[in-house]
């Protein structure tokens, strides 16, 4: 009897490497999630890691089943656990990242990830496993798709390229910066004020999204924001009215006055953005917005839309339920 089951699948795994026909019963074993601990931990022991890691990676099919992601996902966790560095190796463990990163995005984005968490588990062995792939997803895009559980592994290739000039899409290293979540927030939070107050930075709207992103609200960062809303000169002021509306109803007392006289600012490009802002901040800023376009009837309301560019935001508001126009 054991107290940890890792202990017994780990001796499991040792007793299976020293036997002929391991790799046969790996084959067989690998259709019974129970034995997935012990396959992967056998990746590591067995003596003919090639042979063992490319059985299981020759039902790569092209179109992936939800009946096969199981084996897909312990082929990719026995490669990565089978740390053989020639070329083949490499072509596999990435053409089995690509696989597996497309499905983990997919279910990412439709909000069940809990149902595919094994195949999280294999995109973030790979990652650990390989450094080329984390120097890949440092590029940003990889790294927002897989969001915050694998913040440990990308930030420092991410910052990095955050702070060279010659990288090609700063602004979406900071974009992807903003997606690592809370937890990495105190790492970012500096350097990413340091790009939005960069002048020559190529992409400070994405800089201001990322802030708002990070789940942070700090004073240093909401003063940052408004100040940048307030001047008519900066680039994209509707990404920082966005970004100030992520930080949520935690600083609405702060975000909300200066929000709403943005909206008043004929030169500001998009108010729309401002009342998608504005709705972030709770049921008591809408009323305000409510409040005060009350005095206007229906009638002068459709004719403010058709000479005002506030037009499309109160129609948006109407459409949510939450103007109160009407």
């Amino acid at each position: 009897m054991f107290l940890h089951r890792t202990f017994q699948e780990y001796l499991t795994a040792v007793a299976l490497a020293k036997r002929e026909d391991a790799i046969d019963l790996a084959d067989e074993l690998s259709l019974d999630p129970q034995w997935h601990e012990v396959i992967v931990l056998l990746g590591g022991l067995y003596t003919d890691q090639k042979r063992l890691s490319m059985l299981l990676c020759d039902e790569h099919p092209n179109c992936v089943t939800k009946e096969l992601l199981p084996r897909l996902a312990l082929a990719g966790r026995v490669l990565a656990e089978t740390r053989i560095d020639t070329p083949e190796f490499t072509h596999a463990r990435r053409e089995m990242f690509l696989v597996l990163w497309g499905v983990w995005t997919a279910a990412c984005e439709a909000r069940i990830e809990v149902a595919y968490g094994h195949v999280g588990v294999a995109v973030k062995s790979l990652l650990i496993a390989d450094a080329g792939l984390r120097c890949l997803i440092g590029d940003g895009v990889f790294a927002a798709r897989l969001g915050p559980g694998i913040a440990d592994i990308v930030l420092s290739p991410l910052l990095e390229n955050l702070r060279d000039e010659q990288h090609p899409d700063r602004g979406g290293v900071a974009w992807a910066l903003g997606h690592l979540g809370p937890r990495a927030a105190n790492q970012v939070v500096d350097q990413l004020l340091s790009a939005f107050g960069n002048e020559n930075f190529p992409d400070r709207g994405a800089v201001a999204l990322a802030l708002g992103n990070l789940g942070t609200a700090a004073d240093k960062v909401v003063d940052s924001l408004l100040l940048a809303l307030e001047n008519a000169n900066f680039p994209n002021r509707m990404l920082v009215a966005l970004a100030l509306g992520n930080l949520g109803p935690a600083v609405a007392d702060r975000t909300a006055e200066p929000l709403l006289a943005a909206l008043q600012d004929e030169t500001f490009p998009d108010p729309l953005k401002i009342v998608e802002a504005l709705e972030k901040l709770g049921p008591t800023v809408v009323d305000k917005i409510s409040s005060h376009f009350s005095t206007l009837g229906k009638e002068d309301v459709v004719g403010h839309w058709a000479i005002d560019p506030f037009g499309p935001a109160l129609a948006h508001l109407a459409a949510c339920g939450k103007g109160g126009f009407f």
